[in-house]
């Protein structure tokens, strides 16, 4: 059996190990079944938490700090991964304005902003990046990418044609918008987004309606945001000259995937999908036998652009058994696109003590062990 292939893509199990933890820890399961088996352990997320650490280490980049505007205004430390030989940048809109930032009690997607992720956008134009990939997902905000698109020299002015500033509320007041001031080198430069949602930008369906809540807006800031993006929709269609507002994923990080993909033409790219293209993803499956991934919790939500899925997807495509390890399994999971599900839990525990990272680390390694002896039993039976 030197010759078994496996190839290793596990998300990361949020609040416990990161995707490359998850990933050794059934590296290790797998080589106590069978120590002569070929492993290759890749990355994998969404777009979201660690997408961008991901990305540039697995390009060759490395990863830099900068103190940027937070999502309240205040100064926080934001990371973003830099790929000198490509002159791209890597920028993970989390960092600058991520939800984490926020505390609790002070979340309301009508004073975020966004200024803090142009900011990041105008340290890579000064580093003479030519391609940027921004990574959406986790965001305290609901701007519609007012804050950074300001941050890089656009204004915007309310119905008396004073000047706006940069927050969510100030964007719900937007009626024109002028983007003669955008920083000249944007127009040289490839705008790509990673996100792993496809809803519109207003709606039932919208980023107000949908993602509004989980930022800390209650019904009535619902209704004035969701109103705010079909103004602000309507100024940045005139400025531009087209709609996007009904594109699939243009609600995406509170309506930034619009206002990046209306002014600087930015490309949408599924996250899980350029997370394993970034890391030749196909050609490490490439006569593989099995292909073992997994998240936290596998549920109805998996299929819908996760990149459990993508990766299930990708490996079946290679001729792959792909099998999904996961901390809990909900309903609908049987849609996850894996040929098998296996829950890592080992006995009964709390879910605090099932996300203590040495836990986890060590049930996602006993679990995998006995998918591999399956799997080779059943060979051995067929011989």
């Amino acid at each position: 059996m030197a010759d078994m292939k496996i190839v290793v893509a596990m998300d990361s199990f949020k609040g416990s190990v990161t995707s490359l933890q998850a990933g050794d820890a059934v590296a290790e399961g797998l080589r106590r079944a069978d120590p002569s088996v070929d492993v290759t352990v890749l990355g994998l997320a969404d777009g979201g938490e660690g997408t961008a650490e991901l990305v540039t280490l697995a390009m060759g980049g490395e990863m830099h700090e900068t103190k940027v505007t937070g999502p309240l205004g205040e100064t926080v430390s934001a990371r973003w991964g830099y790929v000198a030989e490509k002159n791209l940048a890597i920028i993970e809109m989390a960092e600058a304005a991520g939800l984490p930032l926020v505390p609790e009690h002070l979340r309301d997607p009508r004073i975020t902003t966004t200024y803090g992720v142009g900011e990041l956008m105008l340290v890579a134009l000064e580093l003479g990046c030519k391609e940027m990939l921004l990574c959406l997902g986790g965001s305290a905000t609901n701007d519609g990418a007012l804050g950074a698109l300001t941050a890089l020299g656009a204004k915007f002015y309310d119905a008396n044609n004073k000047l706006l500033g940069i927050t969510g509320a100030d964007m719900c007041r937007v009626s024109s918008a002028d983007l003669s001031g955008l920083d000249s080198r944007l127009q040289e430069t490839c705008i790509r987004i990673a996100c792993d949602v496809t809803n519109p930008l207003c709606g039932e369906l919208g980023a107000a309606a949908v993602f509004g809540p989980q930022k800390g807006a209650d019904k009535l800031a619902v209704l004035e945001l969701d109103g705010g993006l079909s103004r602000f929709a309507d100024a940045i269609s005139v400025a531009v000259g087209r709609d996007l507002r009904n594109v699939p994923g243009a609600g995406a990080a509170g309506g930034m995937a619009f206002g990046l993909m209306s002014v600087l033409s930015a490309e949408p790219q599924m996250g899980a999908q350029l997370v394993l293209s970034s890391q030749n993803a196909e050609a490490a499956l490439c006569g593989a036998v099995l292909a073992i991934t997994g998240e936290g919790r596998c549920d109805g939500q998996t299929a819908a652009g996760k990149g459990p899925a993508a990766f299930c997807r990708m490996a079946k495509n290679a001729g792959a058994v792909s099998v999904a390890l996961c901390g809990s399994i909900g309903s609908g999971a049987d849609n996850s696109s894996a040929d098998a599900l296996f829950c890592i839990q080992q006995g009964a525990l709390s879910l605090a003590e099932a996300m203590e990272p040495e836990t986890a680390a060590r049930n996602l390694a006993k679990t995998a062990e006995q998918v591999l002896r399956l799997y080779l039993s059943q060979k051995r039976e067929t011989k």
